[in-house]
């Protein structure tokens, strides 16, 4: 997601004509993508996360926590998300009213890619105008799969606008 909502990083005046090419996207379709490694977040907005299975120091490299949050801003999709970004359909195992698992090594990853990053980010999406799909159990989307919104992205095809699946 990072280089779906990060501003072009193309160097036009680069001797390098790699480096003179687009990084923008067409479209983005991350499977139980997450928006942010802030763990605060994680632990105000994702059921069942109270405790980080890293610090956020040690997963930034610091031991400013200022420095730590704007690292974060600097790389997170929930930062860098504005107008005119690609399109984007995400998919997550998990219903957002749907019990933490009971074992807990399925508990850690399930917490981990939990749909609230998919609500945050349709939520940020509406709010900047992009056009935002999300798909999880007991929800349809216009798209059946990421793979049908990638080809019909690709191929050019427009949609009315923001989707929402709640």
């Amino acid at each position: 997601m990072y280089l779906a909502f990060h501003d072009d990083l193309a160097d036009p005046q680069s001797a390098d004509p790699v480096a003179r090419e687009s990084t923008r996207l067409a479209c983005v379709a991350p499977s139980s993508g997450q928006i942010t490694m802030s763990m605060k977040w994680w632990m105000a907005n994702v059921p069942g996360y109270n405790i980080p299975g890293r610090d956020n120091l040690e997963l930034f490299g610091t031991d400013d926590e200022e420095e730590a949050t704007r690292i974060d801003a600097e790389i997170a999709a929930r930062s860098l998300i504005g107008p005119g970004d690609p399109p984007v359909f995400m998919t997550y195992g998990m219903a957002p009213g749907d019990p933490v698992p009971s074992d807990p090594a399925e508990a850690r990853g399930w917490k981990i890619h939990h749909v609230v990053h998919g609500l945050e980010l349709m939520r940020l999406c509406a709010q900047h105008g992009v056009e935002a799909h999300l798909k999880y159990p007991g929800v349809e989307a216009p798209y059946d799969s990421a793979t049908a919104f990638l080809i019909a992205k690709l191929k050019g095809e427009v949609s009315a606008g923001t989707e929402s699946s709640d």
